[in-house]
């Protein structure tokens, strides 16, 4: 009788040292999880900001690229007004004029053109800033779920393995009650 009295205990204490230690392998998966998705989640946030520094670099290379294209054109205007008047020749009419027109033109489209890279560039650093924080907060978020499923997974080992051994146990103490004649 003491023999199974003991098994018994046995078995009930097996099962609760079982059952802890699915639950502290589950609390230290989940931690661990979260602590990941964190520490990616951080170096996303980096990620984000090197981004928005980058694009402010844009920004600052086209208003500078804008300045110096502007001052060429000025520079090759004056030049070219000044060949004409040394040679006698007035800038107000004709092919001189259609000539300082033509330069124009072509400075502002080389300057929409600058603005227009610059931009693209500019709205390509703050798309990737975004998608940074998205991935971030993406990351956290199923670190979080994952972490969830696997504490509802370990609940229900335990519950699973509370529930074989208290099956267990009380088969074990109907037998044992039969052997000693508690009941029949």
């Amino acid at each position: 009788m003491w023999q199974a009295i003991v098994t018994i205990g046995a078995g009930l204490y097996n099962a609760y040292k079982q059952a802890s230690s699915t639950k502290e392998y589950a609390e230290d998966q989940a931690e661990a999880d979260r602590k990941a998705a964190e520490a990616n989640a951080a170096i996303s946030r980096y990620d984000a900001e090197v981004a928005l520094k980058l694009k402010e670099a844009s920004q600052y290379k086209t208003t500078v690229a804008l300045a110096n294209q502007s001052n060429k054109i000025m520079e090759l205007l004056g030049s070219q007004k000044f060949a004409y008047a040394d040679n006698g020749i007035s800038v107000g009419v004709g092919t001189p004029a259609q000539t300082l027109d033509r330069t124009r033109e072509l400075g502002k489209r080389d300057a929409e053109i600058i603005l227009y890279n610059g931009k693209r560039a500019s709205d390509e650093y703050q798309s990737l800033h975004d998608r940074y924080l998205m991935l971030a907060d993406k990351g956290l978020r199923d670190a979080a779920a994952a972490a969830n499923l696997a504490l509802e997974a370990a609940s229900n080992s335990v519950d699973t393995i509370y529930a074989n051994t208290a099956a267990t146990t009380a088969n074990q103490i109907n037998t044992l009650g039969k052997e000693e004649g508690w009941w029949s």
